[in-house]
């Protein structure tokens, strides 16, 4: 990389066109090959690459132009990929880091296809090759950027950029740029402008496999206009230290574009320009292509820093955004969050460090940062200067372990103290291979039956780690777009399983009793005045009884998650880690075959992040001997684990070639950094038992179990105003009008606003006393249940034998949770359920005057 010296070149000003760049008697010298390239690199419109490819002689000359990928029919693999700008831009980002580690392979002296020295995943080629000076004994810590320092995080992220152009009150154009490997030009055909040719595929250590994620870009090209252009530049030169010509490689520069479709043509045509069938090039020693900060806070300069090789990717009129490196704006009543945001969401742990840049001229935000180093959002977590104000537990995740079909998912659970919006917008579970989300689901799948995790919905960030999985479940797993799961049956047990361990965890369970919790003192009177309404109108009106879902009462639904009093003190490296029920570290026990997992339960003092810290963490192994008495690792046969509040659950199934009689051994050893402790080691002998026999039904039939009377309702709380922002899963506001709320096992409350704005117009207009005040507020709480409980029932009619647990779709789009779909109606219902009153004592006044 070169000197950080600002270019001299500036935007073009379309007022005298762009025809003084170029004489129209083009001519393709050096010097003008290279004042075009940057004539590109400076527009920011389809309007202004048109002027400028024109007046060099391209635009409207089709033979200038190679069809892309060599497939006349690429715009519908172009345009079958991402559904969002962003997800499409983060495959950009990824090809930069792709570039990078490629070129430190190079400039290392190896093939990055050969077998020898290679390293085998992404995590390994950054410890290998950018991880200099650093402790990395720990492989869970190595290759990790969020173990950097700041300034070596700040440093590696200068040489991989995004920078947004153009105007700040429309669609900014996008520059990705990187000092990777680069391309020479005669080999953008088969690298930037292929399609599925998969020349990275036999490299283990990239994520680009398919060579086609990158073009999902094109379709958001030119504003969203339907007549756009779709155009990207791509300007590269290959680093001259392994270039076929050294240090005289030219750079090469294209452009990419859609054709409309032609006679006797269905489809439209993506081309790039290639004259003569070659790219255009010229040499230099240097290109600016990175923007530069600014001394000062304000507007940071693109194209004002620059590179000896490397790869500037422009996207033009790509994106309608705020400014770029801002974390969240409010737009009316929810957040909006920027793109620094959404990209943290699309790669929560980079594989290396990038930089945004905000290089448009927002004149009114004069504080903020005009550029930003994005390392995902667990980076960001991470890092926070004071983790336990915005985050539970410490500022630390939760995190479990289980394995599907053989393959290992590792998932971390954040939990906010506030509602997330500003942090993960809707999305509530992230699916993530090698750092980068491929999946989603929204924050409703907490609502879900077998997750009863309502109160936490807005708070919770869980991330699903699937990197360990093999190439085969990958497919199975996740669609090659990377932003979606696969409708398939291992996506499906992954979901549920996921599902069963949230709504088990222990520290989920006690954070969601506590935050269920109706906060303050309740309105005892208003309370039970509303149940009791609502228990007589249920009661005697069987039809209506029979509509309405069976509810449950509610005596004490908030049981606090229970600690044992001698709990040790939780440390950084524990000093014991002992099996429960073992005598001196071992234990011994029946095994029957076909019963599933076996459950051990071990006591430590160790941290909830023990294992999983980038700082030091420890590491377990489960061995298993073999029949000539050596040790042979089983850590396959360990079907889930976690630790929580010195409490470690591991859950162990049998091997496949189990059979009865066998005497199995397993040894269980953790270990970590820390001198002044040895290894903890158990032991465990399994005695193998055939599977056990069907018991026989008891003598005495088993009494049922006490259930309220049906058509009791569950328990109604009434909320004024001043509790609306202690209400989780999110604070109440003037549209709210009922609410669900989850206490686990199938138990739960409605509450009511009873200050909901509706309600509040009709008591105003009414003048009513504060008698009737009250009454209206009863009744309207009354109604408001009984819709909800309606809702309930109309859900559980027409499910027709679907299960809640399963996540129906349409058009893409999640169906709402019953949480979701009781506020929703409630909400809409609140405009005519405050205005009854009103109709019908209109109503009774008329028939008495009547009579």
């Amino acid at each position: 990389m070169g000197e950080r010296t600002p270019s001299t070149r500036g935007p073009i000003d379309m007022e005298s066109g762009a025809a003084g760049l170029f004489d129209t008697s083009f001519s393709d010298s050096p010097a003008d090959l290279r004042a075009l390239c940057e004539a590109l690199i400076w527009a920011d419109s389809e309007a202004e690459v048109e002027a400028i490819l024109s007046d060099a002689g391209y635009w409207d000359d089709i033979d200038a132009w190679s069809v892309f990928g060599a497939n006349p029919a690429n715009a519908s693999v172009i345009g079958g990929q991402q559904e969002a700008p962003e997800a499409a831009l983060v495959e950009k980002i990824v090809n930069s880091i792709d570039a990078r580690l490629l070129d430190a392979c190079r400039r290392g002296g190896l093939d990055p296809r050969s077998a020898d020295g290679i390293p085998s995943s992404g995590l390994e080629a950054v410890s290998s090759w950018f991880d200099h000076g650093m402790n990395t004994g720990q492989v869970s810590r190595s290759g990790n950027v969020i173990a950097w320092a700041p300034g070596k995080r700040d440093e590696q992220a200068d040489r991989i950029t995004v920078a947004a152009t153009g105007p700040t009150d429309g669609y900014a154009s996008i520059s990705i740029a990187d000092d990777g490997e680069g391309q020479e030009p005669d080999d953008f055909a088969a690298t930037f402008c292929s399609l599925n040719t998969g020349n990275k595929r036999s490299i283990p250590f990239v994520q680009g496999k398919h060579t086609m994620g990158g073009t999902g870009a094109l379709r958001f090209c030119g504003a969203g206009r339907v007549h756009a252009h779709n155009l990207q530049l791509v300007v590269s030169r290959r680093n001259p230290a392994y270039a076929t010509a050294g240090d005289e490689t030219p750079w090469g520069f294209t452009v990419v574009r859609r054709f409309p479709e032609q006679d006797n043509e269905k489809t439209p045509t993506f081309r790039f320009l290639a004259p003569n069938g070659t790219v255009l090039r010229f040499e230099a020693d240097e290109l600016a292509i990175f923007p530069l900060a600014p001394a000062e806070r304000g507007r940071a300069e693109p194209y004002a820093r620059p590179a000896r090789w490397g790869t500037l990717t422009k996207l033009y009129e790509y994106l309608r955004t705020t400014y770029v490196t801002r974390a969240a704006m409010k737009a009316k009543s929810r957040t909006q969050l920027s793109l620094l945001r959404k990209l943290e969401l699309r790669m929560p742990n980079a594989m290396l460090p990038v930089k945004l840049y905000e290089c448009r001229d927002f004149r009114s935000v004069v504080d903020a940062h005009p550029h930003q180093v994005l390392t995902g959002i667990m980076g960001r977590l991470h890092n926070l200067r004071s983790p336990s104000e915005t985050l539970e537990w410490g500022g630390t995740p939760k995190s479990l372990e289980f394995r599907i079909d053989g393959q290992l998912i590792r998932v971390a659970v954040w939990a906010f103290r506030k509602p997330a919006g500003a942090w993960r917008g809707s999305h509530g579970v992230l699916f993530t291979l090698n750092g980068q989300t491929h999946a989603t689901l929204p924050d409703s799948f907490f609502d879900r039956a077998d997750v009863e995790m309502n109160s936490l919905r807005k708070s919770l960030l869980v991330i699903v780690d699937c990197s360990e999985i093999s190439s085969t479940h990958e497919s199975a797993l996740m669609m090659t777009s990377r932003d979606r799961l696969a409708d398939s049956l291992f996506a499906k047990q992954i979901k549920d399983r996921l599902a069963k361990d949230l709504s088990e965890h222990p520290a989920l369970k006690a954070l969601r009793n506590e935050r269920s919790r109706y906060p303050g003192a309740t309105d005892d009177e208003a309370r039970r005045t509303v149940q009791e309404l609502l228990d007589t109108l249920i009661r005697e009106n069987p039809d209506l009884g029979r509509l309405l879902i069976d509810g449950t009462e509610i005596s004490n639904p908030h049981k606090p998650f229970a600690h044992a009093d001698d709990r040790p003190e939780l440390r950084q490296f524990p000093t014991f880690f002992r099996l429960k029920g073992a005598r001196d570290g071992h234990r011994r026990r029946d095994a029957h075959l076909g019963a599933g997992y076996l459950r051990f339960v071990f006591e430590t003092d160790a941290r909830d992040d023990y294992f999983d810290r980038v700082d030091a963490p420890g590491e377990r192994f489960l061995d298993i001997e073999t029949d000539g008495g050596s040790w042979q690792n089983a850590d396959h046969l360990v079907d889930g684990w976690h630790l929580s509040e010195g409490v470690a659950e591991m859950r162990l199934r049998l091997p496949d070639t189990a059979t009865a009689g066998d005497v199995l051994r397993f040894q269980f050893t953790v270990s970590d950094d820390n001198y002044e402790t040895s290894d903890f080691v158990s032991t465990i002998e399994l005695i193998v038992q055939p599977p056990k026999e069907p018991s026989e039904p008891a003598d005495t039939p088993r009494q049922p179990r006490q259930r309220p009377p049906k058509g009791d309702a569950p328990e109604i709380k009434e909320v004024r105003e001043e509790q609306w922002d202690q209400q989780v899963p999110e604070p109440f506001d003037g549209d709210t009008a009922l609410r669900r709320i989850d206490s686990g096992n199938g138990i739960y409350e409605l509450r009511y606003n009873a200050d909901n704005k509706w309600l509040r117009k009709e008591i105003s207009r009414s003048k009513a006393s504060e008698d009737q005040a009250a009454d209206l507020r009863h009744q309207f709480g009354v109604v408001m249940a009984a819709l909800g409980l309606a809702v309930m029932g109309a859900r559980q009619r027409t499910a027709n034998g679907q299960s809640e647990r399963e996540d129906s779709a349409e058009n893409g789009k999640p169906e709402m949770s019953i949480n979701e779909l009781i506020e929703w109606c409630t909400s809409a219902a609140a405009p005519v359920v405050a205005s009854i009153h009103s109709l019908t004592t209109a109503s009774l006044s008329a028939n008495d005057s009547d009579e």
